[in-house]
């Protein structure tokens, strides 16, 4: 395993029961920020950014009903008069751009200041509405550089622009459109949006190369670390290799990682320890705990089991928090997720149905599930726990996560096949279904 950061780096031999896989270390989590947060007392560049990716999203994108930002959906519909027209005019999609402007950072702001209870305590300063008319009352000093922070006057017509642009140029697109660094007009909109956002909430101004660079999660490539690296990963290949080799030519001889030559590496500049760049690192054994190269179950804790739907179980828990890829669900003998392909058969047709929640499953505080991926080459239990009392501000994502050892009770009954090895339920049944046996 190998990877690097802009000067820093590291190359990880990973070899089974001998080395700590990458999941026998637990990960920073992505910083999730709570609604509350997002919508309505933002306190940071980050907080505004993400905001204005979202509003992109609701926008321009495909509908989500659970957008953080979709009780602005409906009102920015409406001042949409031309959406459905065939031939735009450029005054009246201006004209529909400076209106969504002012909805956005005028009249929603009037309507957080209503919410006295934000303000009182005088922790947080209280948002400034601004209009367009007033935004671009100052004059703009022809703000060009893309590494310089560029006045609320440049923010306001960059914003009215990039809007109008998209509605003329890009209206077959609209409803179809995620952000992309790579998207020019995408960056301007999140760069301007963000912008007059911390305006409003007098959070200093950033510029658009900094905007784009936390949008868009960019960490500068150096060619040089990318070589070292990979000439590291090669070393440790050859070594493993010659290690074999000499197994099989002495039977009496096991495989030892630590014999064999490989090591794991980090690449620190500009600030080596000693005198060199490159700082060995011994091999640590697997971590007992491991879901994934050891024996193991999960317990996972969620808010509301009828409000979590398969899907989302899946997207959230089992690919996002513990890094499955191709996830494949049983719950008492029964298949209730696998992953499809085109080709294959609708998941309504298979007794598939993502959509539907877990308590549909009859899933109950305490139920175990059996998830295996064959990709990743690893399977582990889940006990599935409620707490109907956890909090989003202190978990976001309205799950927990906690591991253990594998437990030797209640473990799915596995039938063997002609050739002696054993398998694993693979049954569909819809929910609540009733088997009927003769």
């Amino acid at each position: 395993m190998l990877g690097t950061t802009g000067f820093t780096g590291q190359c990880t031999v990973i070899y089974p029961q001998q080395s700590q896989c990458y999941e026998c270390t637990s990960k920073a989590a992505p910083k999730v920020y709570p609604v509350c947060t997002i919508r309505s007392t933002p306190s940071t560049p980050v907080h505004c950014i993400q905001w204005a990716k979202l509003l992109f999203e609701l926008m321009f994108g495909i509908e989500d009903d659970n957008s953080v930002l979709a009780d602005l959906k409906e009102p920015l519909n409406k001042l949409r008069c031309s959406e459905n027209g065939s031939s735009v005019k450029e005054d009246e999609v201006r004209r529909e751009a400076v209106a969504i402007f002012n909805h956005l950072f005028c009249n929603d702001i009037k309507s957080q200041l209503k919410l006295t209870n934000l303000w009182a305590d005088g922790k947080r300063e209280a948002p400034v509405p601004v209009s367009f008319e007033e935004a671009v009352a100052a004059k703009s000093e022809g703000d060009t550089d893309v590494q310089a922070v560029w006045s609320v006057a440049t923010q306001a017509n960059l914003f009215v622009d990039t809007v109008s642009r998209i509605f003329s140029q890009r209206r077959e697109e609209i409803g179809t459109m995620a952000f992309s660094k790579d998207d020019k007009m995408a960056v301007d909109f999140v760069c301007a949006a963000s912008n007059l956002r911390m305006h409003n909430y007098h959070i200093p101004l950033q510029s658009r190369w900094s905007v784009e660079s936390i949008a868009g999660a960019i960490v500068p490539a150096v060619a040089t670390t990318n070589c070292i690296v990979a000439g590291l990963q090669c070393t440790n290949l050859l070594a493993i290799l010659r290690e074999i080799l000499r197994c099989e030519k002495d039977s009496s001889r096991k495989f030892s990682l630590r014999d064999s030559g490989a090591t794991n590496v980090w690449i620190k500049y500009p600030n080596p320890a000693g005198k060199s760049i490159l700082v060995p690192d011994p091999f640590l054994p697997p971590n007992p705990d491991c879901y994934v190269c050891q024996s193991s179950w999960v317990t996972v804790t969620l808010n509301d089991l009828e409000k979590w739907t398969v899907q989302d179980f899946v997207n959230k828990v089992l690919k996002k928090e513990l890094g499955a890829s191709a996830p494949f669900l049983v719950f008492q003998g029964n298949v209730i997720y696998e992953v499809t392909t085109d080709d294959d058969e609708d998941d309504e047709d298979e007794g598939l149905h993502p959509e539907w929640s877990l308590k549909q499953w009859d899933i109950e505080p305490g139920s175990l599930i059996d998830a295996t991926d064959d990709m990743q080459s690893w399977s582990t239990q889940i006990v599935l726990l409620e707490d109907p009392n956890m909090s989003e501000e202190d978990h976001p994502e309205l799950f927990t996560v906690s591991r253990g050892q594998q437990q030797t009770t209640n473990l799915p009954e596995k039938r063997p096949l002609s050739d002696g090895v054993s398998e694993g339920p693979s049954k569909r049944r819809k929910p609540n279904e009733v088997e009927i046996t003769a």
